[in-house]
């Protein structure tokens, strides 16, 4: 956080510090001094850290938590659930609260940041691999003791890469371009009176196809993904273009971009995008998962897809809902993902909603690009981020 008062006393090197944290956690690292960009690495690189232990974690309770709910003594069976419940949703709420805190951390706390982010990671290179094989399965020979070691390897180039990751700022032009699409939910409520009826017209219609469900139901988890992969690339394939058309615009504030800070702030608009999409995504998918479960009974579902159908299965769990539904739902929703990517670059009341803010946010870090280039007498980047602070 800048200093609150443009006017106190700091040196030059820690105010420019101040407007390149404030550039790389606008997902600009492209912005900032390579000493600077690898400064804490280890501090900034925990909070993901703390996510990869946390499911790996949550992956050992599941796999060693047996719960029998026996009819004449309930009580041991239901208290098992309870604590597997309950450690469940602190290993999800940690990385939660590690990423949305790690900033404010970060600049009270560097110190004990980086002791922690080395604690954090040798639990996760050297203590969770071996966990993972601990207490051994029934049965099991010596030697699988050396898939600890295996896990070891794996975790440490998965730290490295994740370090590098970090020194490159990758994980700043995600956590941004995320934290701007999150920003925007308030805009759901125009979506959903506005954009998501004129949608459901289309959509519903081909919801209640009988040809729809039996090619949907067909599809493997593989061709599936393959399905939503190939509507990430054309949604790609159009966003992009317009997008490095609405950059130009932007390079008028400042010196020109570099090839390095141009590429930066095109695919932070990309993926801020992106994360729109999916936000837009998954509440269509939800709809459409519930007006199935109302609509179809299984004596339909039977005509049209035979019996014996599949049921949607979650890490070993299956849940009373058919996977031919989600599958249809799913492939719905990029169906109408697609089409809200077209509409929110080319409507003028959905680009002010959805778009512009964006490049709003662009316009503003690159005036404080050219705050932090500008020469002596005019506003430094550090004096224009305590304006907008």
């Amino acid at each position: 956080m800048p200093p609150t008062d443009p006017d106190q006393s700091a040196e030059p090197g820690q105010a420019a510090g101040e407007t390149e944290h404030w550039l790389r956690s606008r997902g600009l690292p492209s912005f900032v001094s390579p000493r600077r960009l690898t400064s804490l690495l280890v501090a900034r690189t925990a909070p993901f850290i703390t996510l990869l232990s946390c499911v790996d974690l949550a992956g050992w309770l599941l796999d060693h938590t047996k719960v029998s709910l026996d009819s004449g003594a309930p009580a041991a069976g239901v208290a098992v659930l309870a604590v597997t419940g309950l450690g469940l949703i602190v290993l999800l709420l940690t990385p939660v609260a590690a990423f949305l805190c790690s900033g404010a951390w970060l600049r009270s706390f560097p110190r004990g940041m980086t002791v922690a982010g080395w604690m954090i990671l040798a639990y996760y290179v050297a203590v969770a691999p071996w966990l993972a094989g601990h207490p051994p399965a029934a049965g099991s020979s010596p030697l699988e003791g050396t898939g600890a070691l295996l896990g070891t390897a794996r975790s440490a180039i998965t730290a490295g890469l994740s370090l590098a990751a970090t020194g490159l700022g990758l994980g700043s032009l995600a956590s941004w371009s995320l934290r701007s699409a999150v920003r925007q939910l308030s805009a759901l409520g125009e979506l959903t009176t506005r954009a998501l009826p004129l949608l459901m017209l289309v959509v519903v219609v081909s919801f209640f196809s009988r040809t729809l469900w039996e090619v949907t139901n067909a599809m493997s988890t593989e061709r599936l993904a393959g399905v939503v992969a190939f509507f990430v690339v054309l949604g790609l394939i159009f966003i992009v273009p317009v997008t490095r058309r609405e950059t130009v615009g932007l390079e008028n504030t400042g010196p020109p971009l570099s090839r390095l800070e141009y590429l930066n702030v095109t695919t932070v608009l990309v993926l801020a995008q992106g994360f729109q999409v999916a936000v837009f995504s998954g509440p269509v998918c939800l709809f459409l998962t519930a007006l199935g479960q109302i609509a179809f009974s299984g004596a339909v579902l039977d005509v049209w897809l035979g019996p014996g159908r599949e049921q949607l299965e979650v890490a070993g769990i299956r849940l009373p809902v058919d996977a031919a539904l989600v599958k249809t739902a799913v492939f719905l929703s990029c169906v109408s993902s697609l089409n809200f990517l077209i509409s929110a670059t080319t409507t003028a009341s959905y680009r002010s909603a959805f778009y512009d803010p964006l490049f709003e946010d662009a316009r503003q870090a690159l005036e404080v690009r050219a705050g932090q280039l500008a020469p002596a007498g005019r506003k430094t980047g550090t004096e224009i981020v305590v304006e907008w602070e």
